[in-house]
């Protein structure tokens, strides 16, 4: 626990107050990828429980695969497959080089993305999303494509920057929208093969053209009521959404995916804390009120994330996990926030709440894994 602690804070000072903050991010990406490409397998659930046994058990057939994790996709059974019979017969070597791979991406992203990249690794830290990298690390590795996809196909295009284009005439138009819509394909395209090769859930990703397109249009007032409808509904409206759930249950029900029997099921019903929602609500509120200088496609998704955790985690707590990809996007949003709110005032509390909601947050998540989890950190090379 003492190690993490000793981490966090060394992270956050080499965030704030190296001078050159690009050494300052790659320095920070250099010490967490280390931990995570040499953390032992005691070190997340993933490395200690199926992942482990279906590398282990299963065989260069295809008729060999998914004997433990039925639930597996076919692509990421390939990959495990054949990375055992042609390169190493060792699951960590595979589970450390499927983290490489996978943090990189983040990091490609967040480089490309985030004007404050070393801040957003930081609260990539404190809000516990690098520590899904060990404990969903199959939904982490396709999402952080997604992302690439993002940057690549979506973010990158600049047709819908401009909010007033009524001065160009109807073939400037057309000549400006067609790229965002051959891209906005392209990252259809990827992000659907990507889902089904490695996992399925990944398919909700493909939202996110849509909401770049049109986050423009929507106000700070109305976010902030979404926000309180959804709070609304969660503490209220369960019960029938969870019954809603089990009759959509259906789509997920091939034999590959886990969330056909998380719709279906009860044995999660309020395992997940309506005060950690309530928190979250709250704080996403004021976030939202902060950024109300100006426009963001990152605050309509952590809007919609938040959204999915109220309405979602009061039936099962493994909902968190759809909210999360979406929610993902405050670690840019707050490191934003950090330096160009306009009000000095306004900006020392911000600065002030989000540290603190970290601190909450940080030790909650060390402390939610009974010590089962990733306390404590072992090192496969000490």
């Amino acid at each position: 626990m003492i190690f993490y602690w000793i981490l966090f804070c060394f992270i956050l000072l080499i965030a704030l107050y190296w001078k050159d903050k690009r050494k300052a991010a790659y320095l920070i990406f250099f010490i967490l990828f280390f931990l995570g490409s040499t953390r032992a397998r005691t070190v997340g659930n993933d490395l200690n429980g199926g992942y482990w046994l279906e590398y282990v058990h299963m065989g260069h057939n295809p008729n060999n695969w998914g004997v433990v994790m039925r639930q597996f996709e076919y692509g990421f059974l390939w990959l495990m497959a054949n990375f055992k019979y042609s390169i190493s017969s060792d699951p960590l070597i595979f589970f450390h080089i499927l983290f490489i791979i996978t943090f990189a991406n983040y990091f490609v992203f967040l480089k490309k993305e985030s004007k404050y990249a070393a801040l957003s690794l930081f609260f990539m830290l404190a809000f516990a999303y690098y520590f899904q990298l060990y404990n969903g690390m199959r939904q982490e590795f396709c999402y952080s494509m997604i992302l690439i996809f993002l940057s690549s196909f979506v973010l990158d295009n600049q047709a819908c920057v401009n909010g007033d284009i009524n001065y160009l005439s109807y073939r400037g138009r057309h000549h400006i929208f067609l790229p965002f819509y051959k891209k906005s394909f392209l990252f259809i395209i990827g992000t659907v093969v990507v889902a089904f090769l490695f996992h399925k859930s990944m398919l909700i990703m493909l939202i996110f053209p849509l909401i770049y397109k049109y986050y423009r249009r929507i106000s700070t007032k109305v976010l902030i009521i979404v926000l309180l409808f959804s709070s609304f509904l969660s503490l209220t409206l369960a019960s029938f959404a969870s019954s809603q759930l089990a009759i959509l249950s259906f789509i997920f029900n091939d034999g590959s995916s886990n969330f056909s029997s998380y719709m279906s099921g009860t044995n999660g019903f309020g395992q997940y804390s309506n005060i950690s929602n309530i928190l979250n609500t709250a704080f996403c509120i004021y976030t939202v009120y902060s950024h109300r200088y100006k426009k963001s496609f990152y605050i309509s998704c952590y809007v919609i994330g938040v959204v999915v955790l109220n309405i979602l985690t009061p039936i099962n707590w493994i909902f968190q996990r759809l909210a999360f990809p979406f929610m993902f996007f405050r670690v840019v949003t707050y490191a934003d926030l950090w330096y160009t709110i306009p009000s000095k005032r306004e900006r020392i509390i911000f600065r002030f709440s989000v540290l603190l909601l970290s601190f909450v947050m940080y030790q909650n998540r060390l402390f939610a894994d009974r010590y089962e989890d990733v306390v404590p950190y072992v090192n496969c090379l000490f």
